[in-house]
């Protein structure tokens, strides 16, 4: 049994395959007012839509919740949920089945996350952006954590006896610190998500628009910077490109600025991007289990003043800093970020990214993602993934 709905309005389809077709015993008969019954998702995504600023190019596809996606203590968390269009995913959308959590999780064009469109008997458990693991249980989930927990622990400690740069040094022993105290978790909840949700579930289709400007019933304050993305794992890079991502962000940005006429070393310098982003492999100190924050910032200024001596970078957790983070955005420079210890990636521990826009009306950043060819840019909540980010500021001051 499937169960539709077509939205008059915009001429979409929503279509819930019969895996969520709920029984007497699913989390949505629940008597719990923080649930979010299937007829609220199918209302709430499609007024989600326009504030997405996909609404124009998704007119015309018909959106599929394709996988439950649940939390680490075996609670349903949300939805995957992609757009077709003559059979083929055009965009995907993460969104939560909870008033106490973030409503929209994730989303951008593409075909998002490849391993989500297929068929598997176990769980996925989503624990922040890009971080979807699968396992059969709460208890598998556990032990694979604590396992991987253990195995990287060894390695920072292997690294940090190795070393002999003071520096780094000190830069492993911080990252040691850090993961010694890391947890296995998932979303936090907030009542402050209520009034989010509450936008989503009361405004009605018909008076839906497909425009970004006046969304919700609001004024979005949005921006995106024209960055053009990179591929850590092009051929050529070093070992493979498995642990790349750091000079692969850095490289997104220093040639963003040479394209734009700054006195920096970017692609042209070096001929290619594999050049480059092997350059700033070797000037971060970049090692098999990845870059350091710290690492990243020490080698993007080396490579920023190479030319001059009039470019900043420093770094800072993001809990916080939104406001410089769209102050950054605004005057037209996109920030590094490197999404906290990831231990379910077996290439890399720690995930680069470059920020590049922001989307005040759904609480978003934008993303260029240096990992992933199909969905090169993505839009992720920043509340529900700050206390795990850091920011890599990078300015020229002359």
């Amino acid at each position: 049994m499937v169960v539709k709905r077509y939205i008059k309005k915009i001429g979409m389809s929503l279509i819930l395959g019969s895996m969520l077709i709920v029984s007497s015993t699913s989390v949505f008969a629940s008597s719990s007012d923080s649930q979010i019954s299937q007829s609220q998702i199918i209302q709430a995504v499609e007024n989600m839509l326009p504030a997405t600023g996909y609404g124009d190019k998704w007119i015309e596809g018909k959106i599929e919740i394709k996988k439950e996606l649940y939390n680490p203590d075996d609670t349903l968390f949300g939805y995957y949920i992609i757009i077709k269009k003559d059979q083929e995913n055009i965009g995907y959308m993460i969104v939560s089945a909870n008033k106490e959590t973030e409503p929209i999780l994730e989303y951008g064009e593409g075909t998002g996350y490849d391993y989500l469109n297929g068929d598997s008997t176990k769980r996925f458990y989503y624990l922040g952006a890009m971080r979807i693991v699968q396992a059969n249980n709460k208890d598998e989930l556990e032990k694979i954590f604590e396992n991987i927990k253990q195995k990287e622990l060894e390695n920072i400690k292997e690294q940090v006896d190795k070393t002999k740069d003071s520096k780094s040094k000190e830069s492993y022993i911080k990252e040691l610190k850090k993961l010694e105290q890391k947890k296995l978790k998932g979303i936090e909840k907030n009542k402050e998500n209520e009034k989010k949700w509450e936008k989503y579930l009361s405004q009605s289709s018909e008076n839906n628009t497909n425009s970004l400007v006046t969304p919700l019933g609001g004024t979005t304050t949005y921006k995106v910077l024209n960055v053009a993305h990179m591929y850590q794992r092009q051929p050529g890079v070093y070992n493979e490109g498995k642990s790349a991502c750091g000079p692969t962000s850095g490289a997104v940005i220093a040639d963003y600025y040479k394209l734009r006429g700054y006195n920096v070393r970017g692609v042209s310098y070096y001929g290619t991007q594999v050049k480059l982003i092997n350059h700033l492999y070797t000037e971060m100190g970049t090692g098999t289990i990845g870059t350091t924050m710290d690492q990243w910032a020490t080698g993007m200024s080396t490579h920023m003043n190479h030319n001059a001596s009039a470019w900043d970078v420093f770094t800072h957790e993001a809990i916080g800093y939104f406001p410089t983070y769209e102050s950054y955005i605004d005057a037209n420079r996109p920030v590094g970020i490197r999404f906290d210890y990831n231990p379910w990636n077996t290439d890399y521990k720690w995930h680069f990214v470059v920020g590049v826009g922001y989307n005040t009306e759904t609480g978003q950043i934008q993303v260029c993602d240096v990992d992933s060819t199909s969905t090169k840019y993505r839009w992720i909540s920043w509340s529900a993934n700050d206390q795990d980010m850091d920011l890599g500021f990078v300015s020229y001051n002359p």
